[in-house]
């Protein structure tokens, strides 16, 4: 062996010392960046790894400087995943880089022989590889050559990033040059352009794509080959190769290797964020992205809630459910409240039995019945309220209608109601009275043929009239008050009643052949101008706004933000309970063309619904899952299928006790209250359902759909406003203030009459921004579904009033939702297992 320093297999010999500090051990490798040696540091006692450029290398000062900010660069990086690079040195006129000496293998080298990774040994080396990477980016330094071969696994699995020969400073990299391996370049560094650390993100997810698959993502046979590839061509998804893949590594090796970097995580931390394991919604939210509603749904916790937690919330389920039903028994602001009401078979038979009394002989061949909200009614009954004259003369805010005709009754809508159809064929009747049997209204069209036919209506008939009404002749005294009836009359007049407790109201009749065709018992102020701004703006506004929605879904799902998946779902929930809603409420008329015109009009309106839903999910959704996407994880699980997900069961759980407590609270705070001299402003009950428990059953489901896109609304209104406000309490203050300002411009509503009348709407606001934070959107369908619940069908602890079918209805429906979310909280363990 001749003595000089050089050998064959290398430029220096094993053994020899250079610069009487590194003994050679041997070369362990030769790469376009010179050659490597292993050797022991005779000062420090430690192996090193010596880095030397090749020979023809120190004639070019461009690569010479490069070499050397890779020394500067490298020194900065500091972290157990990449390997440490230590000082330069000089031997034979060849400069060399002395740095930590990794004894192992490459993940190159180990993925040629092994194929491919188990997925949790893949998973571990590839948080690694984003850890060491991240540490590098976050001192300045990109790598530009990030590859398998350049990734080593030490003797106990650890791995070290190696080789940031190419490495340059972030400001620095944009020189034209194409530098690095083809096939793991990113697109925009193999045409030369501008790079930064996106750049080696791309690189990073060819690396996890072969690291998982066993396969490389491009396979190329030069320069020119893999430019295409790499700038236009897609590869195989990961699942194609590997069944089994978790879709949270796919998802995110997707991202990495998008042709756009804007589309890439900007930094390695999102990658392992991204990974199984880790935060894909911090993730995704600190690189300015949207998260897809799948990684949505994969994030949060999985596991079942603990049984101590859910029986507790079980228990309060239970007890607020009980204290709800007692406290309603003496309700106030309950429309169903006077001792006196009757079942509708009563109120029926009652109206069927008036209408031959005052002259309406003709059998009906069609006919519909249903319960309303006397609006005008129910303002002055509380306008009388804790007055001495407030007896039980005073009718009730409940109305029962009946509508009959000759021939089929053929609404121009989906369902008969006052107006539709018009009043126009003879024998047209339609009455009302009040929940207690009191006739309140009859308007009707003479023309029957077995109706009466006279030049006047007899004055008994008038008796009868005012006596289904409560009244008598003696307690009436003529107005000089301008009204024409709606259609000709042979007779109208106008009296105002005296009797007590009804000071104020009026009576309207008009006659016609012999027969009442107007008959109208009406309270003070009834003919109040309407509220500005008529139905047809109103509409108009609708239809600007769906067109907005329309082109701002069509926007997000061009960008692939939009939701499709749970939009249709929610379509159909929406078609669905509205269709159930009209079933369950509407009366059919006999005639098959009616028939079938009623069933057609119907349904385009709930297919109507349905697109407004459609519609405004695809445009609203995506901007709720930018802002406050953790809000949603459980909302998109149910609406993906995992009705038993145990994070869905204990929101469900949470949102509905928030509002039993609510409801229950503001009971008792009302009784206080009106102990005082003050009221809350509760609003009114619904009358859906008062007919039957299918009418109720029905009102409950549909009560479900309003619930899910009234909190869709709002909670699109509380993040536009943590958008624009930035500041939590002013954020919260502002919310709690919305129903303040709409007292004060809406109109209809005109203002509370005290300040005590907005402690239910802010208490509302805060509630749901609560539960809004703590537990999301699920949490806060569930919390309004069960206010509508309790507030919108009337409840009595009383088993024997005509209404109890609602109670059961009510109570059922809670029992049945809170035993299922207790379920699933605990992912089907049973809720009374033993005490750990």
């Amino acid at each position: 062996m001749a003595t000089s320093l050089t050998d064959a297999a290398g430029r220096f010999p094993p053994g020899a010392v250079l610069s009487g500090r590194y003994r050679l051990v041997s070369l362990v490798g030769k790469g376009g960046m010179g050659e490597v040696y292993r050797a022991d540091d005779l000062v420090l006692g430690e192996p090193m790894a010596l880095k030397f450029l090749p020979a023809d290398a120190a004639a070019d000062p461009a690569l010479m400087e490069r070499f050397l900010t890779e020394v500067r660069l490298a020194r900065k990086v500091t972290h157990p995943n990449v390997a440490r690079v230590h000082d330069i040195g000089e031997a034979e006129g060849r400069t060399f880089l002395s740095m930590e000496y990794v004894d192992g293998e490459d993940l190159g080298q180990l993925l040629k022989r092994i194929g491919r990774l188990p997925a949790e040994k893949a998973l571990e080396i590839s948080k690694q590889i984003c850890e060491g990477l991240h540490a590098a980016h976050d001192r300045g330094v990109l790598h530009r050559d990030l590859k398998p071969a350049n990734i080593m696994l030490d003797g106990d699995g650890r791995v070290r990033i190696t080789d940031f020969g190419l490495a340059e400073l972030t400001r620095d990299a944009s020189d034209g040059r194409v530098m690095g391996t083809p096939a793991y370049m990113s697109p925009e560094q193999i045409t030369g352009g501008e790079v930064d650390a996106r750049s080696d993100i791309y690189s990073l997810g060819l690396v996890l794509y072969e690291l998982f698959t066993g396969k490389r993502a491009f396979e190329g046979g030069s320069l020119q080959e893999y430019q295409e590839l790499q700038t236009q061509e897609t590869p195989t998804r990961p699942s194609t190769l590997l069944e089994q893949l978790d879709p949270a590594v796919e998802a995110i090796i997707l991202r990495c290797i998008e042709k756009d970097p804007d589309a890439r995580p900007s930094t390695a931390r999102q990658v392992t964020l991204g990974l199984p394991g880790g935060d894909p919604l911090a993730a995704a939210l600190a690189g300015g992205h949207t998260p897809a509603p799948e990684l949505v749904a994969a994030a949060g916790s999985r596991e079942a809630a603990p049984v101590g937690a859910v029986r507790a919330l079980m228990a309060a389920w239970l007890a607020l459910v009980v204290a709800v039903v007692a406290l309603s028994g003496s309700d106030p602001d309950q429309l169903l409240r006077s001792p006196d009401e009757k079942p509708p078979q009563v109120l029926l038979d009652k109206v069927r039995t008036l209408l031959p009394e005052v002259g309406y002989r003709t059998p009906p061949t069609d006919w519909s019945s249903w319960y309303e909200t006397d609006r005008a009614t129910h303002a002055a009954r509380d306008a009388a309220a804790g007055r001495e004259d407030d007896t039980a003369a005073f009718p009730t805010g409940l109305r029962y209608a009946y509508r009959q005709a000759v021939g089929p009754l053929r609404p121009r809508g989906s369902m008969i109601s006052g107006d539709d159809p018009a009043s126009v064929e003879p024998g047209m009747v339609s009455a009302r009275v009040d929940a207690t049997g009191r006739l309140t209204a009859l308007h009707a069209v003479p023309g029957g043929p077995d109706d009466t036919d006279a030049e006047a209506v007899p004055d008994a008939t008038w008796a009868a009239l005012l006596e289904a009404a409560g009244l008598s002749a003696s307690e009436l005294e003529p107005v000089d008050e301008p009204w024409l009836p709606p259609v000709h009359t042979s007779e109208h007049a106008v009296r105002r009643v005296t009797s007590p407790g009804l000071e104020g109201w009026r009576v309207r009749t008009a006659g016609q052949r012999g027969l009442p065709v107007v008959f109208e018992l009406l309270p003070p102020a009834s003919d109040a101008p309407p509220p500005v701004g008529g139905s047809e703006v109103f509409e108009w506004f609708r239809v600007l706004l769906l067109a907005a929605g329309a082109a701002l879904g069509w926007r997000n799902l061009r960008g692939g933000r939009a939701d499709l998946l749970g939009a249709r779902r929610l379509a159909v929930v929406g078609f669905v309970t509205h269709l159930v809603l009209w079933l369950g409420t509407t009366d059919m008329p006999t005639g098959i063309s009616a028939w079938h015109a009623m069933l057609v009009s119907g349904l385009g309106y709930d297919f109507y619904i349905a697109v407004h839903i459609f519609v405004f999910y695809l445009a609203l959704e995506p901007f709720v899952r930018r802002r406050w996407p953790s809000a949603l994880i459980s909302w998109s699980r149910v609406l993906r299928g995992r009705l038993a997900d145990p994070l869905a069961g204990r929101d469900v759980l949470a949102g509905g006790v928030a509002a039993l407590g609510f409801d229950a609270l503001m009971d008792v705070v009302d009784r206080v209250a009106r102990a005082s001299g003050a009221h809350l402003a509760r609003g009114e009950r619904k009358v859906q359902g008062l007919e039957s428990a299918a009418d109720a059953a029905a009102g409950a489901i549909h009560a479900a759909g309003d619930a899910v896109m009234f909190a869709m609304v709002l909670l699109l209104v509380l993040v536009l406003l943590q958008s624009l406000v930035r500041h939590g309490w002013i954020t919260v203050v502002v919310w709690a203030g919305l129903p303040v300002v709409l007292f004060l411009v809406d109109p209809r509503v005109g203002g509370p009459a005290e300040p005590i009348e907005l402690v239910v709407p802010v208490a509302f606001m805060l509630v749901f921004r609560w539960v809004a934070g703590r537990f999301g959107i699920l949490s806060c369908c569930v919390y309004l579904f069960v206010m509508m619940l309790v507030n919108g069908l009337p409840l009595s602890p009383d088993p024997g009033v005509w209404f109890a079918h609602t109670t059961l209805v009510v109570v059922l429906t809670l029992l049945l939702l809170g035993g299922w979310a207790a379920r699933a909280a605990l992912a089907g363990r049973p809720v009374f297992a033993e005490l750990e």
